[in-house]
């Protein structure tokens, strides 16, 4: 079963009669869609604090500023107009952050960064908005970043999530 957005494709693999392929060969097959697809620990790799993007006012920000204040940093790799699984990751983190005492910006730091190159920033400043909206208190340490010369990719590969885009879906 491979499962594309709403949509289902249903696939049986049938080995060539020219061609003997063993079970473990089968199964290891990954579907075109999925090829490049994965996420691989990369525990205690820096990343590059010179990437820059933009923030959800339009003004170009390094990495740089939110990684070197002395605050454990909590990064999402996700697109803000995404109607499944980036929503619900952001609403269960927002659920959770409503239960902590600290708040982010004093003890703690939140980057949200978008992985839609073509989110912009007034779409950042939207979600931002309706986040700190349901958050229900200050939070001047969430940011939120859209893509500048594609370092949401660069970013991506280096803490090894790895994504492709989907044009038909």
């Amino acid at each position: 079963l491979l499962a594309l957005g709403s949509t289902c494709a249903f696939a049986q693999y049938k080995p060539r009669a020219e061609k003997e392929i063993s079970a473990a060969d089968a199964a290891n097959r990954l579907p075109a869609q999925l090829v490049g697809v994965g996420i691989e620990e990369h525990l205690g790799r820096a990343i590059d604090l010179d990437l820059t993007f933009n923030d959800e006012n339009g003004k170009v920000v390094k990495l740089r500023d939110f990684f070197n204040k002395g605050r454990p940093v909590l990064l999402d790799l996700v697109y803000f107009n995404c109607p499944q699984l980036c929503t619900l990751i952001l609403n269960r983190q927002v659920e959770i952050m409503r239960q902590m005492p600290q708040t982010p910006g004093k003890e703690y730091e939140v980057i949200s960064i978008s992985i839609d190159p073509r989110e912009t920033p007034e779409i950042a400043s939207k979600k931002k908005a309706s986040y700190l909206a349901s958050y229900g208190k200050p939070a001047p340490g969430w940011h939120f970043l859209t893509d500048r010369d594609d370092n949401s990719k660069r970013l991506a590969e280096l803490i090894g999530y790895h994504y492709r885009w989907d044009p038909r879906i």
